[in-house]
């Protein structure tokens, strides 16, 4: 009975493989019990939750089971489906809520910077708008002041160029007059009678 008992230890051992230790994860199942040897046949020693950390002993291939440490240093055997290398979803939610929440945060930080951009750009553009129509409302006047201008300017122009006309035209006259004038007094000074020089002899 004993050498029975010793030939099969030494069989399961021959059978499982042994690995090198590594850090693996418990994966998606409320609860996975621990067994003292790989089959569920062992006593249960234990049991994990989904997502706890183990270490990986070895591996049992043909009773698909492995060797497991957890974190609070107990060894036992658990089925080697609920052995992952990846973390379960069940672990990550708390950090995919927490990404996502910054994901939000970002996406909302990034939503109201362009929404303060549009409303910067949109008060830009109705300030040039403004700054715009002054500068044509001004434009207005100016060429109306141009305008009023120019006319102002031909109104003096006309009225010069009849000053000037009607100061050449008195100067005519005048002209005209200092000549008359010289001319009447050369006809008829030579026709006016002289004085007679008195005699000195003549008492």
């Amino acid at each position: 009975m004993k050498s029975f008992i010793s030939y099969s230890i030494l069989l399961v051992t021959l059978i499982v493989a042994p690995v090198s230790a590594q850090a693996q994860y418990i994966s998606d199942n409320l609860i996975v019990y621990i067994h003292s040897g790989p089959s569920t046949q062992f006593r249960i020693i234990g049991s994990l939750n989904a997502g706890s950390p183990v270490t990986v002993k070895q591996q049992d291939n043909e009773a698909n089971f492995t060797q497991i440490q957890d974190t609070r240093g107990r060894i036992g055997w658990v089925e080697t489906k609920f052995v992952s290398d990846e973390p379960p979803a069940l672990t990550l939610l708390p950090e995919l809520r927490q990404e996502l929440a910054q994901t939000k945060q970002t996406l909302t930080e990034t939503e109201q910077s362009h929404n303060q951009v549009l409303l910067d750009r949109d008060h830009t553009i109705e300030q040039q708008s403004n700054e715009i129509k002054q500068l044509l409302e001004q434009q207005t006047l100016l060429t109306q002041d141009i305008e009023a201008l120019k006319l102002k300017n031909e109104t003096l122009q006309t009225r010069l160029d009849n000053q000037s006309e009607t100061v050449q035209m008195q100067w005519l006259i005048r002209g005209a007059a200092v000549l008359g004038a010289g001319v009447f007094l050369g006809l008829v000074i030579p026709f006016l009678p002289r004085r007679k020089k008195k005699d000195p002899n003549w008492v």
